[in-house]
């Protein structure tokens, strides 16, 4: 399990905007293990939980592509040979 502070710290030096993340190393390892609190700039969302098919759409999407996929299968297995 890693730590609320370490997880803040590494989104922070994950961030996509080079402006975003920490200006060196040491601002870095400070945020990772130093005694004060991690700031993140107001710009960054920080999602704890990883991402694996919340939208409704993509759901929907991959059950229908698996569905076709299986439909497919099912014909191909039962087709009559001539």
């Amino acid at each position: 399990s890693v730590s609320a502070r370490t997880e803040k710290a590494i989104f922070w030096a994950m961030s996509l905007h080079p402006d975003d993340r920490p200006g060196s190393v040491d601002e870095f390892r400070d945020a990772l293990i130093g005694s004060r609190p991690v700031t993140i700039p107001s710009g960054i969302r920080i999602q704890s939980k990883p991402r694996i098919l919340q939208n409704r759409t993509e759901i929907a999407t991959l059950l229908g592509t698996v569905g076709v996929a299986l439909l497919a299968l099912v014909f191909t297995l039962l087709r009559p040979s001539f």
